[in-house]
Order: C-alpha cells, then structure tokens, then sequence
C-alpha cells in the first residue's frame, strides 16, 4: 500500500537512511566500498519495522495501480522541437503535440519528448509522481508545456521538409 515515494520519504525521516531514488513501485538502495555491516543492519531492521507496521494495514491502504503506455508519435524530434509552438497548461494539453521533452525526477526519465502526443492518462501519471514527490523537469515552469501549433503545423512542414 505504500509507494517507493513513501518508503524513500519514511526512511529519510524516521531512521536518516538517504536512499538513492524511488519510483512508485520501488526504491533502490547503493552500497559502496565503505559501507558497512552496520549500514546494512541498520537498513534492514528500518525496513523490517517498515514491514511490521504497514503489512499489516495493507488492506486498509489505497492500492496503487500503475500503467504506461507509451505515447503514440506525430512527429519526428527534431521537426517538433523546431515547429512553431503555443504555451499551455499541462491539464490542458490532453491530445496536443508535445514540442519539449517532459520527465520526472527521480528517476529522470522522459515520459514525453518531442513529437509525442500527450495524452489524459501522460497526464495523470505526471500529476501522481508530482503527489508522490517528484518533481516535473520540462523546458517550462509552473504547470505548462510547449506544444506544438496546429494551425501552423502543416504549412510549416512542408516549408521546413523543402530545406
């Protein structure tokens, strides 16, 4: 019931154990040359009492249901990061051309690039990792995204491919 999110939260707080990312289903712990078998006493009893406390209440946590798919395509990169572009809130780009790249970090990975169709469900996965603490990386601040302008798209492609 809970997320890597919470998990990666839990341990920072409540046993100052820095982990090296989340993910929604996942955290990832590193071990390096100076780690020690305390270090790793330690992440196991704080994971150990992680599992004691929240096991048992598992049934009564939301359950968490993730799915990607990847977006459908439009066109290519290169074409969208060029094309002439409108600003617009994230909310409100559900079926537009993304003309930017869109990630979440942690893990810093692209969810949209450019060329990519933004679609609800993009959306909906970018809203739960920025609840869960990630924080959305894209060319634009404060919930917008470029995307690409449709009324000139297609006269401008064909100017743009004649070069």
């Amino acid at each position: 019931g809970l997320t890597g999110f919470d998990i990666y939260q839990l341990m920072k707080k409540k046993y100052n154990i820095q982990l090296e990312l989340a993910e929604s289903h996942i955290v990832l712990c590193v071990l390096t040359i100076g780690t020690t078998k305390q270090d790793l006493e330690r992440l196991v009893v704080a994971f150990r009492k992680l599992s004691e406390k929240y096991y048992k209440q598992k049934d009564k946590l939301p359950k968490i249901e993730f799915e990607y798919q990847f977006p459908d395509t439009y066109a290519r990169p290169r074409d969208a990061y060029h094309a002439p572009k409108n600003l617009v809130r994230l909310e409100e780009a559900v079926d537009e051309i993304s003309a930017e790249s869109i990630m979440i970090y942690p893990p810093g990975i692209a969810m949209v690039i450019p060329g990519e169709v933004i679609s609800q469900e993009i959306i909906d996965d970018l809203e739960f990792y920025q609840r869960s603490g990630s924080v959305i990386l894209s060319d634009t601040e404060g919930g917008y995204v470029k995307i690409i302008d449709k009324e000139y798209w297609e006269k401008w492609s064909e100017v743009y491919e004649d070069e």
